[in-house]
């Protein structure tokens, strides 16, 4: 998962190594990611939840409160 993932909505989501999450689209917050399988937690203010299906090595399948599809450039 590391690496910048960009949606078609135009935010980034950016996957550090060191765990940190970020999403551009929401300046000044910030997440630790942990994948565990088809699931990525979100630790951070609100905590969020993610399945994921990937689709390709670079394109993930996202299930949120809606369901759309990152890919990583």
């Amino acid at each position: 998962m590391t690496g910048v993932w960009h949606r078609d909505n135009g935010a980034t989501y950016s996957f550090f190594e060191d765990s940190r999450f970020q999403q551009s689209d929401k300046p000044g917050a910030q997440w630790v990611w942990i994948k565990k399988r088809n699931q990525v937690y979100l630790y951070g203010n609100p905590d969020r939840f993610w399945t994921v299906d990937f689709i390709g090595r670079d394109e993930v399948a996202v299930i949120e409160d809606d369901k759309f599809t990152i890919t990583r450039k």
